[in-house]
Order: structure tokens, then sequence, then C-alpha cells
């Protein structure tokens, strides 16, 4: 997604955008070239992370980039970024924490606490849909 698209959705359509391609994805986005599984802002398979769905998927550079947002957002990339990832960092961080977690149970658990963390946005449906247990979405570090 382009910064310009990015910059013109509310923070609330940011987090449904993010956890609608989500859930369409079916899968985490992993780094395929390593000996241990490791998530990725994007990968050669089109598959993103939580943030790598409002992130600019043709520049190489930022979908590769090989650290938690924190240091993204103070790279030579922020300018490149949209907006709310850098004021709205805690919330980000949280959502790449959701994407990250190792089995359902867990994602569950950090759902419920952005719920409280940040009650000024909705989670909706297809976020507890991504962590239900027939979810096949935090089966990607479990190698199925």
């Amino acid at each position: 997604m382009l910064k310009e698209i990015a910059d013109q959705m509310s923070l609330q359509e940011q987090v449904n955008y993010i956890g609608c391609m989500l859930l369409n994805q079916g899968k985490q986005a992993l780094r395929k070239a390593t000996i241990l599984p490791a998530c990725t802002y994007g990968n050669c398979d089109g598959e993103h992370c939580a943030i790598g769905w409002l992130l600019d998927e043709t520049n190489a550079e930022i979908m590769d980039y090989s650290g938690p947002i924190e240091s993204l957002v103070k790279s030579e990339h922020v300018e490149l970024l949209p907006k709310t990832l850098v004021s709205e960092i805690k919330l980000f961080n949280d959502l790449q924490q959701f994407h990250d977690a190792r089995s359902p149970g867990v994602a569950r658990q950090v759902l419920e606490n952005m719920r409280q963390r940040h009650s000024q946005i909705i989670f909706n449906k297809e976020w507890d849909e991504l962590c239900t247990p027939s979810s096949k979405f935090f089966n990607s570090f479990q190698g199925k």
C-alpha cells in the first residue's frame, strides 16, 4: 500500500484492513531463507506481517527490513511510512506481537490486551476469527 493511501485512512480503517488481510492471507508472513522461522514485513510470496499491509510492497528496503517497528520508525525509511506507524507506535507494536504469536491461545491473550490498552479501537470479528483453535494462521511456526 502506498503511504499516501494509508495516510488517508483512519486508524480504525487501518486496523480493520490489517485484520481482514491477515485473515485472507491465512498464515503468518515468514522469512523463507532462514533456518528457524522468522517474521518479516513482507516476503517473496506476497505475504505480509500486520504492519506490512500498510507498507509499500514495491519498496524492497522496507519490506525486507529486519528489525522491530521501534527501529523501523527511527530508520532512514521513516519518511516512507504512514504517519500513524509513528504516532501510534504502541498499537502497531501490539499488532506485530499479535502477528508473531506462536499459537491461537497466545494471540487471544494479545488481542484481549490490545482491547484493554487501545479502547478507542474496535477489533472486529476478523481478529477473533484469527484466534480460533481451527485457525491455521498460527501454525506457521509449527511447520504446518
